[in-house]
């Protein structure tokens, strides 16, 4: 083989690495998420931080804690709004 096509041979393969390395990288940063679980601990945030002086958040139903009917329905309205901001961003 040619000392020409060697530099050629090696080129090639550097390119061919570089190119398979900046994909392993691209790739890197793209991430899985739950929508679903994401949506949910937004909006339970944004409804514990923002409504807490405003209503009451939790009662005791049947030995069990859970959202007021008025905090579950504001809930049920920000995790849509959530969901949907979260959906429109998917490339």
């Amino acid at each position: 083989m040619t000392q020409k096509l060697v530099k050629l041979k090696v080129i090639f393969t550097h390119q061919l690495i570089f190119k398979t390395m900046k994909k392993e990288i691209e790739n890197a940063h793209e991430i899985t998420i739950n929508v679903v679980e994401l949506a949910s601990e937004l909006a339970a945030a944004h409804l514990e931080r923002v409504h807490t002086d405003r209503i009451q958040i939790w009662e005791v139903f049947e030995g069990e804690e859970r959202y007021t009917e008025e905090a579950q329905d504001i809930f049920n309205d920000l995790y849509d709004n959530y969901y949907t901001l979260i959906e429109s961003t998917k490339v």
